[in-house]
């Protein structure tokens, strides 16, 4: 089986955790995300002066994950609002041959609002969303 990498585009609380569990059901899977390393306690506890460290680990087991020969599947569960966000994750994937799709979830602001876990005010949420750059479905990267 072909390795394949999904890149999860949204702002907090748009379903792209709840999609990942549909991408990765059955398979033999890698999700990575920033939220993660501020997960290490055991407890999310977000800190915004360690967010350049969050995405350096993201990016760390992102390699890990596509070099590991028994996963077949690679999630980024990110917001990945803009090119630039996705881009070392499309380039690093293109590099070694492997297929990626770009998953962006559409949620209305004051949805995501509501059902976001990690306390992002609804300006900033409205802020991600307006960032989007990339159409919302799924998609395959063909281009790099």
């Amino acid at each position: 089986m072909q390795k394949t990498v999904y890149i999860m585009v949204g702002a907090p609380g748009s379903g792209k955790s709840t999609r990942v569990k549909t991408h990765t059901a059955d398979k033999a899977s890698a999700v990575v995300s920033a939220d993660h390393y501020f997960e290490a306690t055991g407890t999310y506890v977000f800190n915004r002066l360690e967010l350049y460290e969050a995405h350096k680990a993201c990016k760390k087991a992102f390699i890990e994950a596509l070099d590991h020969p028994l996963v077949d599947l690679v999630v980024v569960d990110n917001t990945n609002t803009t090119a630039k966000e996705r881009g070392f994750y499309i380039q690093e994937a293109a590099s070694r041959g492997v297929r990626v799709f770009v998953d962006a979830v559409e949620c209305e602001a004051a949805v995501c609002f509501e059902r976001n876990i990690h306390d992002v005010p609804l300006e900033a949420i409205e802020r991600m969303i307006a960032r989007i750059d990339t159409p919302f479905g799924m998609y395959e990267v063909t281009h790099v």
